[in-house]
């Protein structure tokens, strides 16, 4: 019996973090009886991941698990990146001050690069990035924005959480993050986005190797 609040959830959270065997069929009716769910959650929930870009559905064909494609991630990442110095500009400044030095606060941290420690150290980094950009997306008090940015970073979350497992790509991303809210909070914007786009850059450098280890780990997925 899986527990899971709904079907959703628990798909979704299968596939944020790399637990989808890529190009598998999915059949409502077979994945219901795997799952001890009833047919009519499971085609629902189906139906929205599909929607929120998770899975793939193909007319006649239904619906598939997929792959992590490279520009797909770099599509995801630079519409969070660049959209967040705009969310910082067009947002409530209030306490951005506050907000560039708990983005500063992330680079000061010592990290592991090594082992098990590295998996968690990037998974705690990851999630206080996340933060960062939830929190940005906030100050335009636009929830349906808000609700976007939390979606493009669960696509993104294992790829980026595999970046993160090496200490110098933490300290780039922290880096950026504060550097580019510096700028914002100092009025020049452009000099923000630059920073971004310089960070992305390098991170698209990285993103062929990165999508092939998270593709690599999804395939060693016994689910579905």
């Amino acid at each position: 019996m899986v527990k899971a609040t709904t079907a959703h959830d628990y798909l979704k959270d299968e596939a944020i973090n790399g637990r989808l065997r890529p190009g598998v069929h999915l059949a409502p009716n077979d994945l219901a009886d795997q799952l001890r769910f009833s047919v009519t959650p499971i085609r629902d929930a189906l139906t929205l991941l599909a929607y929120e870009g998770f899975l793939i559905w193909r007319p006649s064909q239904g619906f598939f698990t997929k792959p992590f494609v490279v520009k797909e991630q770099r599509d995801l990442m630079q519409v969070t990146g660049l959209g967040t110095v705009s969310c910082l500009d067009l947002g409530a400044r209030t306490d951005l001050d506050v907000r560039v030095q708990a983005i500063a606060d992330l680079s000061d941290e010592t990290l592991s690069d090594s082992g098990d420690m590295a998996e968690q150290d990037a998974k705690r980094f990851a999630y206080k990035v996340e933060d960062v950009y939830i929190e940005a997306a906030g100050t335009t008090e636009n929830e349906i924005l808000v609700t976007q940015v939390k979606n493009y970073l669960d696509r993104t979350h294992l790829v980026r959480l595999l970046d993160y497992r090496s200490g110098a790509n933490r300290h780039e991303i922290a880096g950026c993050l504060y550097r580019s809210a510096a700028f914002v909070l100092a009025g020049d914007v452009n000099a923000a986005l630059q920073e971004v786009r310089t960070q992305l850059a390098a991170f698209t450098e990285r993103l062929p190797t990165l999508v092939a280890f998270a593709n690599a780990r999804a395939l060693e997925s016994k689910f579905p």
